[in-house]
């Protein structure tokens, strides 16, 4: 049995559909079309404010500034969040697991520390 086609599936158009995420009704990210700028979460946050204060870092340093030990989390929740967001980079990029690898502020990063300071003084 044969059902009738639909006009989208005659045509080939998608229509974006709406899933549930979390409590919230949002388009999927495959269905976001242009650039989006995700909100900066409070740890990536708090890691832009200290790497704009010390410079660039290596991760024990980085968790010691913190107040952190967890060497997952400091990784999953401030590092990979804001180095894919392009606010931090690698001083080594060649050798990401060097022992030597630190964490620095790329030109974005830099623009947002100087916006978040500008926002503490209003």
């Amino acid at each position: 049995m044969r059902l009738p086609l639909g006009q989208n599936q005659v045509t080939g158009e998608v229509k974006a559909q709406k899933t549930q995420v979390g409590t919230k009704l949002e388009l999927s990210r495959d269905q976001v079309k242009g650039e989006v700028t995700p909100p900066v979460t409070p740890p990536v946050e708090r890691l832009i404010e200290v790497l704009g204060e010390h410079g660039a870092l290596g991760a024990a340093d980085i968790r010691d500034k913190l107040g952190l030990k967890d060497r997952a989390h400091v990784r999953e929740a401030y590092l990979n969040p804001s180095m894919d967001a392009g606010l931090v980079e690698y001083t080594i990029p060649e050798k990401p697991q060097s022992r030597l690898q630190r964490y620095r502020l790329t030109e974005a990063g830099r623009k947002l520390v100087e916006h978040l300071r500008q926002e503490k003084l209003n």
